[in-house]
């Protein structure tokens, strides 16, 4: 049986197995499904969103902002196969455009599980209040945010 096929059976028989204590890893499609909701951004979203993806990266524009995530993968150029390296990818990113173009790269977001789902959470320039909808939640992944 494919690996693919084998989690999503493991998902569902470990989900209606009636425990709500039991945390499931994310998988990138279970992100991605989520990113491609506008109910999971912080802010209004244009729809339909659109989504576009490269050899490397997923971007999701949503309207005013598109948020640009690195794939899990090691390749022989680069290596983006934790959520570590791809948080300092997406770090290093940010702060080598910034100094070109400031205005088009306005932060990095950060996509968590909570208990409602998968939330994205920034706060756009000029807005007030806390980053996200939520508190806790366990880091999924990373967004540079243009």
């Amino acid at each position: 049986m494919p690996l693919d096929k084998q989690r999503k059976l493991q998902k569902t028989d470990l989900r209606s197995a009636g425990s709500t204590r039991l945390t499931l890893p994310d998988t990138p499609e279970d992100v991605l499904n989520a990113l491609k909701n506008v109910a999971t951004y912080p802010h209004h979203c244009a729809e339909p969103l659109g989504h576009f993806e490269t050899h490397i990266s997923h971007v999701f524009l949503t309207g005013d902002y598109a948020y640009k995530l690195k794939k899990p993968l090691a390749l022989g150029f680069l290596d983006y196969s934790s959520l570590e390296l791809r948080r300092r990818s997406c770090e290093r990113e940010l702060e080598l455009n910034r100094r070109f173009a400031p205005q088009l790269y306005l932060g990095l977001a950060t996509i968590v599980r909570t208990a409602a789902g998968i939330e994205l959470r920034w706060v756009a320039p000029g807005d007030s209040g806390e980053v996200g909808r939520g508190d806790g939640g366990a880091e999924v992944s990373e967004a540079v945010v243009l």
